[in-house]
């Protein structure tokens, strides 16, 4: 006899569910970036969900790490959209300019926060209430990701971000009131900090406020770091 069961098609979260276990195994050295990037592909790419195990099933991952299912519900896209933020241009009412929300930082949630984004002919987002480690590292590549501190729970006083960007775009979305320092080397590409009061100075008053610290290359590509009104 012949097995008729149709094959079932893959979905946005049987996707973002592989793409989380090979993160989870580049992190601990069990794949390089190159494998790495070659599995994301293919994830990425995958139209049947009995495509997506293969490309994990080598792997040593924790039990909490689910296998991808078919049943799972989409992901929406969540790239943050830089022309819909605020930013010098946009009146801000006098009581919201100097209302900021304190940061909100868990030290004890150092090593659960996020540590990595990737993009890699696709795109990644943290936005909203998200818990970030001390040192989070961002790849792009031929893709984006994006980072929104606006929300995000912070597990340090300084944050450093990694980024790796090669044909491909990194935007970074700071609080205005938080201290930022940029350092990142563009190389055919460009690294662009709008917002007040600029690259590497602190707001006013952002003595005792957290520290963003972003590093890293962009090749043929571009790195935006965008302070706002929180």
């Amino acid at each position: 006899m012949t097995d008729n069961t149709p094959r079932l098609r893959a979905g946005d979260q049987a996707r973002h569910t592989a793409l989380e276990r090979l993160e989870w195994a580049f992190r601990d050295g069990q794949i390089d970036f190159a494998e790495l990037q070659e599995r994301t592909e293919k994830a990425q790419k995958a139209t049947y969900i009995d495509e997506l195990p293969a490309l994990t099933q080598d792997l040593s991952l924790p039990a909490n790490l689910a296998e991808p299912t078919p049943h799972a519900h989409p992901t929406p896209n969540l790239r943050p959209n830089l022309h819909s933020v605020p930013d010098e241009h946009h009146s801000v009412a006098p009581n919201a300019a100097n209302d900021h929300q304190p940061a909100r930082i868990d030290s004890s949630a150092a090593a659960t926060g996020s540590k990595l984004s990737i993009g890699i002919f696709g795109g990644t987002d943290k936005r909203g209430p998200w818990t970030c480690a001390p040192t989070h590292t961002t790849v792009a590549a031929f893709g984006g990701t994006g980072l929104d501190f606006r929300e995000a729970i912070l597990t340090a006083e300084t944050t450093v971000v990694n980024i790796g960007c090669a044909f491909g775009g990194v935007d970074v979305i700071v609080p205005d009131h938080y201290q930022v320092d940029v350092d990142v080397l563009p190389i055919f590409g460009g690294t662009d900090v709008t917002g007040k009061p600029g690259r590497n100075l602190p707001a006013p008053g952002a003595g005792q406020a957290p520290k963003i610290i972003v590093r890293g290359f962009v090749a043929f590509g571009g790195v935006e770091v965008k302070r706002v009104p929180q």
